[in-house]
């Protein structure tokens, strides 16, 4: 899970991250429009850092891993046909990938 303690912790993700994701998307405006895996952990990343068993932070480990790791980032300029429908996930519940 993202779990960011700032806003400044927040902004070094993106800007290392999700800038350079092709889910990232931004009208050009300067505003960003985001992605919504950050959107996510965003809103509900602070309710449920503690709650090891809660579905919801399952979830949110999964899709930004404790290492943050984000499991849907593209890189800008990447085949997106070439991209696998499921990415791997390490460390899911039971094991499986």
């Amino acid at each position: 899970m993202a779990y960011f303690p700032n806003g400044t912790a927040g902004d070094m993700f993106q800007a290392e991250h999700c800038d350079h994701c092709v889910h990232w998307k931004d009208e050009g405006d300067g505003r960003g429009h985001g992605c919504p895996v950050f959107d996510v952990h965003l809103l509900y990343a602070y309710d449920l850092c503690n709650d090891k068993e809660h579905p919801g932070k399952v979830m949110l480990d999964t899709l930004i891993t404790p290492d943050l790791t984000c499991t849907m980032f593209h890189p800008h300029g990447r085949d997106m046909a070439s991209l696998p429908l499921f990415p791997q996930v390490p460390n899911t519940p039971g094991g499986k990938t």
